[in-house]
């Protein structure tokens, strides 16, 4: 449809992670208008978010793993987890992430002091606020360590805020696409509606029910509000055809007091298989119950097949034991 409207390369559509936009940039190569368009132009109109706001600084380089070891060698203060964590999972990176997508303004430390007094510290297990090794004085090292001009360095927060204040306002955009947009936070939707000023047609595409990065600054009311519109309605997908009846059901009975929370209007159709299907709670996988030998004597004495997903490796570690 867009195609018809106007030239593919004033189309942007953007995601949250590299995965995501190779699907999206693997569905487009499909159309008979793109077939012919090298992967590498087309990744400049579809990527993720920070990729296309990055694109103002190419002459600067990504904070990456080598940096944040450097780092750590000249901040102990780094070095005290007692848990092994993925390098850019480091609380500091984390309490700056989550601080920025609430909306704080990060060279503010009285804003840095009231996002500490009401988020989730065990996020950020080891650390406190204040004092030496502090996660003030560490963001003060961090900070000054990116800016050395001897080894100047862009931070994902870096580039949404670069675009913000001090990039010119895109002409060359007629539609800016946002893929799962719900899980966009604020700066970034801030970042986008910029992005967006010249723009003929702004789509979100995305699901408000899962909006689920609260703490990260992810806005459910946001996002309710503009999937109650009539617009949003009227586009609404209805047959996602995912789950049985049985679980679809139970799917709507936890999300139900959200819809009543945010309005008749916030209410989803799901639509679920034909299938009815069972449910099995097993509250601890690793303690023997009724539903565990259910679930084991389906996998060891029929030929169903089974699809596992989890959160995290010691679910999986579980799960092949």
């Amino acid at each position: 449809m867009f195609l018809k409207k106007y030239p593919w390369d004033r189309i942007v559509i953007l995601s949250h992670t590299n995965t995501a936009a190779f699907e999206i940039l693997k569905a487009v190569k499909k159309l008979p208008e793109l077939i012919n368009i090298p992967d590498t132009t087309l990744e400049e109109q579809i990527c993720t978010i920070h990729s296309y706001f990055k694109a103002e600084y190419l002459n600067i380089k990504k904070y990456d793993k080598p940096d944040h070891i450097n780092f750590c060698k000249e901040n102990s203060g780094m070095n005290i987890l007692k848990k092994k964590l993925r390098w850019d999972k480091h609380p500091l990176y984390e309490f700056i992430s989550h601080a920025h997508g609430k909306g704080c303004n990060l060279t503010s430390e009285k804003e840095l002091e009231k996002f500490w007094a009401s988020c989730e510290r065990s996020r950020y297990e080891g650390y406190r606020l204040q004092g030496p090794g502090g996660l003030l004085e560490l963001k003060k090292q961090y900070d000054k360590y990116r800016e050395d001009p001897e080894h100047k360095r862009i931070s994902f927060v870096d580039m949404i805020d670069n675009f913000r204040f001090k990039a010119e306002t895109p002409t060359d955009i007629d539609v800016l696409i946002v893929d799962e947009a719900q899980d966009c936070s604020k700066p970034q939707i801030h970042a986008l509606q910029i992005a967006a000023t010249h723009a003929k047609e702004f789509i979100f595409i995305g699901d408000a029910d899962q909006t689920i990065h609260e703490y990260a600054g992810s806005d459910p009311a946001y996002f309710y509000q503009l999937a109650n519109s009539k617009e949003a309605k009227d586009n609404e997908l209805t047959d996602g055809l995912r789950c049985g009846q049985t679980i679809n059901n139970i799917c709507k009975n936890i999300i139900k007091p959200v819809w009543l929370m945010y309005g008749d209007n916030a209410k989803r159709v799901w639509t679920p298989t034909d299938y009815v299907g069972n449910s099995y709670w097993i509250h601890d996988i690793k303690q023997d119950c009724k539903e565990k030998q259910i679930l084991i004597n389906k996998i060891l004495n029929t030929g169903e097949t089974f699809l596992f997903t989890y959160r995290g490796n010691p679910t999986h570690k579980i799960i092949t034991e």
